[in-house]
């Protein structure tokens, strides 16, 4: 599974400023055996035994009897064949490296600084894959004993409009792309509402507990 999504970061002093981030996540081809309304078997096995054994330390599962199994690969293909082989899935994240805002805030009279970069995830994982952002620290963006405050929505969490006073400074971000959760899309007025996904729109600010 592939996508890409953006996170657009905003600061502020006395206006605003902004700094960003991507992800990735898309459309993704999975398949399962049998399902209801409350589960979904992705594969089963006809053998002539196995069993799931646990305790605090391990988790087994073993089959017996299974024929064909095994993991075959050429220049164009890889293929892992069996009830247990196929259990297997990939997960790689590849980060922008560090981002770096810009233009420089003056000392006076505030400004805007802002910037942007993208994370690619890939997975062949049929439940796609989870991501998260958080702050190490409270505020987010802090230097020394200088510290922007992290952006609070004036309305409905996110604000769908930047929106910050005369002579505040205010760190924050906003989410884009395919995969977004529902609170980051909009309906061209307001957040958590629609299906649309505006640019630079749906605005919060960072926190130590995960998002």
């Amino acid at each position: 599974m592939k996508g890409l999504k953006h996170i657009f970061y905003h600061l502020l002093l006395a206006v605003m400023v902004g700094f960003g981030v991507s992800l990735v996540g898309g459309a993704l081809a999975s398949a399962y055996v049998a399902s209801s309304s409350s589960y979904r078997l992705q594969s089963d096995s006809i053998n002539i035994g196995g069993v799931l054994s646990s305790s605090t330390n391990y988790r087994m599962e073993d089959t017996i009897g299974e024929a064909g199994t095994g993991t075959s690969t050429s220049l164009t293909f890889g293929i892992r064949a069996g009830y247990q082989q196929m259990q297997e899935t990939y997960l790689s994240i590849t980060p922008p490296g560090n981002l770096t805002l810009g233009p420089a805030i003056p000392s006076t009279g505030g400004g805007l600084a802002s910037t942007s970069g993208a994370w690619t995830v890939i997975t062949d994982n049929p439940a796609g894959y989870t991501m998260t952002l958080v702050s190490s620290s409270s505020p987010a963006l802090v230097s020394g004993a200088n510290s922007f405050g992290d952006y609070v929505p004036s309305g409905v969490d996110p604000d769908f409009t930047w929106t910050v006073g005369a002579a505040a400074a205010r760190f924050g971000y906003s989410a884009e792309g395919s995969d977004i959760v529902a609170k980051f899309k909009d309906n061209g007025v307001a957040c958590n509402a629609g299906l649309l996904d505006a640019s630079e729109r749906c605005w919060k600010g960072l926190s130590t507990t995960a998002e």
